[in-house]
């Protein structure tokens, strides 16, 4: 994810009530006017406060014909603590807002200068919109009614422990309910991002009938291998991995799916590009 843009210009003063011509535009305009569903970076648990301040903010400042949106993606996932069993509402990507505006200079500013935001998305002084797809994806994720996925402590569920170059264990429960029909690699989100992205990938039964040998690893842009995310037999299932690359530099990276039966032989290979930018 690119790095979040932290310092206002050095020419900027506060938006006064209504205006829609701020001094923002004094030293030459910043902004192309573009609209789209941005990510804005908060500080982790401030999320629903700060959609709630932005929302205010949009009415203070006069914002509604350039801020249409806010949103906090979340999904439902059942917990089971202590033997008890609860549907939850979880954070997708904690940390992370989305936002349907027109970005202009004083768009960015309301935005940028809410209270525990620490930045927009973006390459630049320019935040970075999103694809209309993957705000589908998230939506279509947001919208489901039954929980995604379910962590029912048996000895043949299946759990991915993942191990960061660093030692700090990330990662993510199986949803035994969901049978994918086909083989999917998805594109990670955030992307750009920094450090913290999610990477996606589903699993059909296996013709035999036997776990299937799944490697993910990530590799720089010169096809050296930086790190393994997974090196396992897994059973059927979709599978979501929170990759960190705080130990990687900026630049574009490749992470790589290959599947193969017992025989070794290969069933399922994709590649797909994400960029690091810190």
């Amino acid at each position: 994810m690119a790095a979040p843009v932290d310092k206002p210009l050095a020419d900027e003063s506060t938006p006064q009530k209504g205006s829609k011509k701020a001094s923002l535009t004094k030293g030459g305009k910043k902004q192309l006017g573009e609209r789209g569903w941005f990510v804005i970076h908060t500080y982790a648990g401030y999320e629903d406060q700060v959609a709630e301040s932005l929302r205010q903010r949009i009415d203070s400042f006069g914002m509604k014909d350039y801020i249409f949106d806010v949103i906090v993606p979340k999904e439902k996932q059942i917990e089971i603590k202590e033997g008890k069993r609860r549907i939850v509402e979880k954070r997708i990507y904690p940390g992370y807002v989305l936002v349907d505006m027109i970005v202009t200079d004083d768009s960015w500013y309301v935005v940028r200068n809410t209270p525990n935001v620490t930045g927009f998305i973006g390459l630049g002084v320019r935040p970075t919109p999103i694809s209309q797809e993957e705000v589908d994806r998230i939506k279509k994720r947001m919208g489901v009614e039954e929980p995604k996925y379910k962590i029912e402590l048996k000895e043949d569920d299946i759990s991915v422990v993942i191990s960061k170059m660093t030692g700090t264990p990330v990662g993510t429960a199986n949803n035994n309910n969901e049978i994918p029909k086909e083989f999917a690699l998805e594109q990670n989100y955030p992307n750009p991002f920094n450090p913290i992205t999610k990477i996606i990938f589903a699993l059909p039964p296996s013709p035999a009938g036997e776990g299937l040998g799944v490697r993910v690893a990530v590799y720089d842009i010169l096809g050296r291998e930086v790190q393994t995310l997974v090196n396992e037999k897994l059973k059927s299932g979709v599978y979501e991995i929170t990759f960190d690359a705080s130990n990687l530099s900026s630049g574009v990276y490749y992470y790589k799916l290959n599947v193969v039966e017992t025989t070794r032989r290969v069933v399922f290979t994709d590649t797909k590009k994400m960029v690091v930018v810190k």
